[in-house]
């Protein structure tokens, strides 16, 4: 700093109070509002004024991170894609590697029952799921503007990389029907806890699923692969 320069009295702007990270506050807020609207009443019904209003942003706004409604949408979808893979990552990575390792029945079964343990923690174990419910409901039902980035994304990568391990663990050199099947079955085992949660824990006579719940979820997914394992083709 020269002579002639005046000590600056102006605070530096952190991270946090920057123009950016604000922006960035506000366009979460409004997917967050913008999942549960899109899940409440569907692509067509659902209204960028409602969500605008909900999110307590003026209608611009959603133009401006968004474009349009089906672009908003659209981001929902990705959201639910990003959250997916920072969950299921490190599980998927895993089995991944043992299904390209040499053929190891014990890994195999390992990896596959810390696969669906991931799962299951992700459906029950994260508030995410829960906002992402209905708006996955729909999206199943009604196949809207996003159904293929969660099918290409979330649906059919879960199932084939589920399928493989079956298959592996039952000494398949191709993956085979039945094997694609069980996976299914397996994986709807699992996601029904959120599908159906009032209607589970009713069943379970369970208020809250905590870590002792969470415990006899993964002994019962556990006696489904060792069932698995050894059906007959």
């Amino acid at each position: 700093m020269s002579h002639e320069d005046p000590p600056s009295t102006t605070r530096r702007r952190t991270p946090e109070t920057t123009g950016y990270a604000k922006g960035d506050l506000v366009r979460q807020r409004i997917l967050g509002v913008a999942m549960d609207v899109f899940g409440e009443a569907g692509f067509k019904a659902a209204t960028t004024r409602r969500i605008a209003d909900a999110a307590g942003v003026q209608l611009p706004a959603i133009q401006y991170y968004f474009q349009n409604k089906e672009g908003l949408y659209l981001a929902c979808a990705q959201e639910i894609v990003q959250g997916y893979r920072h969950h299921m990552g490190p599980s998927a990575t895993h089995a991944l590697a043992t299904l390209e390792g040499t053929p190891d029945r014990s890994a195999t079964r390992a990896a596959l029952r810390d696969l669906m343990e991931a799962l299951m923690n992700l459906l029950v174990g994260t508030n995410d799921t829960r906002h992402w419910a209905a708006f996955i409901a729909r999206e199943t039902n009604d196949k809207g503007p996003a159904y293929e980035i969660l099918y290409e994304n979330v649906w059919a990568p879960g199932a084939d990389l589920t399928a493989r391990l079956i298959a592996r663990l039952r000494g398949e050199k191709k993956t085979s029907p039945l094997s694609r099947v069980q996976a299914l079955l397996l994986i709807s085992s699992a996601m029904v806890l959120q599908t159906s949660d009032g209607v589970s824990r009713r069943i379970l006579n369970w208020s809250t699923i905590g870590d002792e719940e969470r415990q006899t979820l993964m002994a019962a997914l556990t006696a489904q692969i060792a069932a698995i394992e050894h059906t007959e083709t």
